[in-house]
Parts: structure tokens; sequence; C-alpha cells
């Protein structure tokens, strides 16, 4: 029984929104696609259910510039960690574990690839640099907008503060920053200060 406890726990814990995206892709995962294009097909059928996490990263990518993966990262820690919680529940918020830039989501990779695979967001290089930068299509620019309408104001408000500030510092004076306030977070970065 106590291989139970672990999936019960998680289940618990969890929003509904991400139980029923389990689901489905757990049922689409069960279709009989054959030939080339099985993964093609399949993401044209796997539902795109947005709630609080992902329409916070919607709303960070949108503005005129791009994002690399640390500032969005970042920025989405900074309001995971310091949105007051009668703005943004728990279940609302992505989870962080200390990693070799500082803190860092596993769910946020998988919701940008997703959010890039039906269109919503773009990708796009930089000489001389090996990241890709995140901006919304115009698609993702008419969701976020009508999507913000689900968030309190404060909190997207907040959240566009948050998004000036990560655009605003150097690479080494935000993550000194985060470092500072979030010191447990630091302690498997690849970066001393």
């Amino acid at each position: 029984m106590d291989f139970l406890k672990r999936p019960w726990k998680w289940l618990r814990s969890q929003h509904p929104v991400v139980i029923l995206r389990a689901i489905a892709v757990a049922c689409l995962n069960c279709f009989p696609c054959t030939g080339p294009r099985r993964d093609q097909e399949r993401r044209q059928h796997v539902p795109v259910l947005i709630g609080k996490p992902q329409i916070a990263l919607l709303l960070i990518l949108d503005g005129e510039q791009t994002l690399d993966p640390i500032r969005i990262m970042k920025g989405l820690f900074l309001f995971s960690m310091e949105t007051p919680e009668h703005l943004l529940a728990p279940y609302e918020r992505y989870d962080f574990i200390p990693y070799s830039f500082g803190p860092y989501s596993y769910d946020i990779d998988r919701d940008l690839d997703r959010l890039v695979e039906h269109g919503y967001v773009k990708i796009s290089k930089k000489a001389g640099k090996s990241w890709n930068y995140y901006y919304l299509s115009e698609k993702g620019k008419r969701e976020a907008q009508e999507l913000a309408s689900e968030m309190p104001p404060q909190a997207i408000a907040y959240l566009r503060k948050v998004r000036t500030f990560v655009l605003s510092v150097s690479f080494t004076k935000l993550l000194d920053t985060i470092y500072a306030k979030y010191p447990g977070f630091a302690t498997k970065s690849r970066y001393k200060r």
C-alpha cells in the first residue's frame, strides 16, 4: 500500500485542470495513430488547457522584447514567490527546485514547449547565442489579452512589474538579487557571486 501513497499525495495536491490535462493526454496517447505523422496528428488533438500558471507565462511574454529562458524562469519564480496568496493561490503557481542557475521549474519548460507547438509562442535566435528567445505570436497576444481577465488586476500589474525588472537588470544582477533573497535556490548554481 505504500506504493499508492505517493501518487495519491500528488493527485490531492494538483489543481483539477492539471488532472484533466493528464487524463486527456493519457487517453490521446492510446489512439492507434500510425505512420510518420503520428506525433503531429496527436498534437493537433491534445487540448491546451490553460490555467493560471500558463496565463502568467503568456503574460510575462507579452511585450515588445523577446525573453531568454533565464529571464522567463526568474520572472515567474519571483511572481510565484512574492505574489500575495489572496491574488494567486498556491496551486496556481509554478513549483521550483535549485538548479544550475538558481530556481528552475520543469513545468515552465513543458508549458513553453506546448505553447510553441500550439502556435501561441514563437522562438527566435540571436547571433552568437546558443539559447532560444521567446515571444508571443499574434494568436498568443490575443489569447493573453483574453485570459488576462481571469486574473486579478493587481496580480497582472505585479507580473508586469516583475517583467520590467527582469528586463532592466543584467544577468548577474538578476541572479545576485534572487540568490540574496532566496539563498536556498542557489545551492546547486554554477554561477557564484
